[in-house]
């Protein structure tokens, strides 16, 4: 178990001064390879799909994790200590409470994501133009409107992001905009009933305060609390495929739309405070290895999760490849959470077990420091290859063959040249499978770069003054 006195934390989508009590007993070190590993898979996942080989690798499958370690470092860098309900808005802290800056706070987040964030959507807007991106001429002003607000993605699937991956910054974008709110009563979660875990997040400020237990009886209260967010996740992903088979959009609004996903977000806050408050002697006290995962040791639970989490991906990927889709890119995304959860608390909590040895090497440290920039420069990277390869497509927008080709003022027959027109239209954006290993070597370069002059000095130059 780690004894580590020291434990900065290492997230590529939080800014580096969040944690203002710096927590001495958690260790996200393999969270920032974990990152990287994630980033460099997603990476992958897209080249193969979008090459003549289409291969079906389930990289969307890895979105979770990405908001279970954002949830989680937030807790930990500010629940050290309790915070004022409140205080994020209005207010005095009392009875030793401290206030969360939400000013301070939001620049930091504004000052971490935003820059990469509308510089790789304004290098794609050509890329619309050009038939190789995702915007539709109609849609063009109100795009620019939401990917300006970082709001693509708050009222449904994406709806307009020039850098098709940036839609992950607006999801959590909602999220962060939220968490001064909720904060507090995360906190104050532990101790109160289940139930709370959720409806209790609306509750006005100062109603239904529960009082702040002992760290040593918060173990089990909040596990309860994380795992009922999971069943949160699932009904309303459930809620939100219904809504997708109305508007035929199933996939994206289950998992792309920030509502249906926010309980994903609290999971990971739950197990950071679970984390920090219990710490790792007061969790081992209260079993909850034994109980939630049947494991001895957060080294075996984190172990066992990673394996699970790589198994079900290899084999769900050959047999999307040989054999035939079953659609596991959107039902793992609903079922994966709680081992996502359990994987960065036993990461946190141990560092005994092989994935943390090998999530901790330089490799995975150094993919993990630049993994923002690699997730959002890596496909614009292959459409401008594309481009280049290929020339513009000669039927114009992409969205504009779409529209077309769904249009019920054509009889069957034209519907079908329409519809030949469209499959034309997307194999020309494919890359041949000889492409993938140069644009991704070309992409880790631009990540480097990208981090090193652009985002890491605009990060320190607009980032609240300690």
């Amino acid at each position: 178990m780690t004894t580590e006195t020291e434990s900065p934390i290492n997230d590529p989508l939080l800014v580096d001064d969040v944690a203002m009590e710096p927590p001495k007993r958690v260790d996200l070190s393999a969270h920032q390879g974990l990152r990287g590993l994630l980033s460099l898979y997603v990476m992958i996942y897209h080249y193969f799909w979008y090459s003549t080989l289409q291969w079906e690798l389930h990289g969307s499958a890895l979105m979770p994790p990405f908001f279970v370690l954002s949830g989680f470092s937030l807790a930990v860098g500010y629940g050290s200590k309790p915070l004022a309900p409140g205080s994020a808005c209005c207010g005095e802290a009392a009875d030793g409470d401290r206030a969360l800056d939400w000013r301070a706070f939001y620049r930091n987040r504004a000052a971490r994501i935003l820059p990469t964030h509308y510089l790789m959507n304004a290098a794609s807007v050509p890329l619309s133009f050009l038939g190789y991106g995702l915007v539709s001429k109609n849609a063009l002003v109100s795009a620019g409107v939401l990917t300006a607000v970082c709001a693509t993605t708050w009222f449904g699937p994406n709806f307009g992001s020039f850098c098709a991956p940036s839609w992950t910054i607006s999801t959590l974008c909602g999220f962060y905009l939220v968490f001064p709110w909720v904060a507090p009563r995360l906190q104050r979660a532990a101790g109160s009933p289940p139930w709370y875990a959720i409806l209790g997040l609306g509750m006005p400020a100062g109603c239904c305060r529960v009082p702040t237990p002992p760290a040593e009886a918060d173990a089990t209260s909040l596990a309860a609390h994380m795992r009922l967010c999971f069943w949160a996740q699932l009904f309303s992903a459930a809620w939100s495929i219904g809504l997708g088979i109305a508007t035929g959009m199933v996939g994206p609004m289950a998992t792309m739309w920030a509502v249906p996903r926010f309980p994903v977000f609290l999971a990971g806050a739950y197990a950071g405070l679970l984390a920090l408050r219990g710490g790792p002697a007061a969790v081992a006290d209260a079993g909850l290895t034994a109980r939630l995962y049947r494991c001895g040791t957060w080294a075996s639970v984190a172990d066992r999760s990673a394996f699970a989490v790589a198994f079900q991906l290899a084999a769900l990927s050959v047999v999307a490849i040989t054999v035939t889709d079953v659609y596991a890119a959107l039902w793992l995304q609903l079922t994966l959470p709680d081992t996502w959860v359990a994987l960065v608390l036993g990461l946190a909590l141990d560092d005994a077990s092989r994935t943390y040895r090998m999530l901790t090497t330089p490799a995975m440290l150094f993919f993990g420091k630049i993994s923002m920039t690699l997730y959002l420069v890596h496909l614009p990277v292959m459409q401008y290859f594309t481009f280049f390869l290929r020339g513009a497509q000669p039927n114009g927008w992409r969205g504009d063959v779409w529209a077309t080709c769904v249009s019920d003022d054509y009889d069957d027959d034209e519907q079908e040249d329409c519809e030949d027109a469209m499959r034309r239209f997307s194999r020309r954006r494919l890359i041949p499978p000889w492409s993938i290993a140069p644009l991704a070597v070309l992409s880790v370069v631009l990540a480097v770069a990208l981090e090193k002059f652009f985002e890491a000095p605009m990060r320190a130059l607009l980032r609240a003054k300690k």
